[in-house]
């Protein structure tokens, strides 16, 4: 059991590091919408591919988010039905719920794997009038896919423990 709480701790200091990243790249949408906004009426201060700057920013910022989340169990829950089950019955809807999980973001992050790969090994790396290589945010995206796949895979072999739920609390 060390070992998975050993773990656990590294996937959450990988996913804290990933979630300043996440910060990061949202502070750099603010920067260049905030000087977009001007730029509309003094020609001078455009900057090229400010649009899709912006656009791969955003991109990043929530592949990169949502290991944190899905960690700490900051996710958006509906708990109408959960609310009523039994312990048992929490337990799995819980674990449906992390293997559901698992089918969707192990192939997105194989996915984004291969066409990293794909496109720093072909050369199709480029984009818009700046010539933006478009294989960083892939690179990102298979990151936060990863992160999400592992820290899933972790919630499982922990038993699906219940994190950040609140419909066990009483208000």
């Amino acid at each position: 059991m060390a070992v998975r709480e050993s773990l656990d701790r590294i996937l959450g200091r990988i996913e804290d590091l990933s979630m300043w990243a996440a910060v990061v790249a949202l502070a750099l949408v603010a920067l260049l919408v905030l000087l977009a906004v001007p730029a509309r009426q003094l020609p001078w201060l455009q900057i090229p591919d400010s649009y899709l700057m912006v656009k791969l920013l955003m991109l990043m910022a929530v592949a990169l988010g949502l290991g944190h989340v899905t960690g700490h169990g900051g996710h958006i829950s509906v708990d109408i039905l959960y609310v009523n089950f039994s312990p048992r019955m929490k337990r799995v809807a819980r674990y449906v719920a992390l293997i559901a999980g698992l089918v969707f973001f192990v192939p997105l992050a194989w996915w984004y794997a291969d066409l990293t790969i794909d496109m720093a090994m072909r050369g199709r790396t480029q984009t818009g009038l700046l010539r933006l290589p478009r294989w960083p945010l892939y690179l990102f995206m298979f990151a936060g896919f990863l992160l999400v796949s592992l820290r899933l895979l972790l919630l499982v072999a922990l038993g699906a423990p219940d994190r950040g739920s609140d419909a066990d609390k009483e208000y």
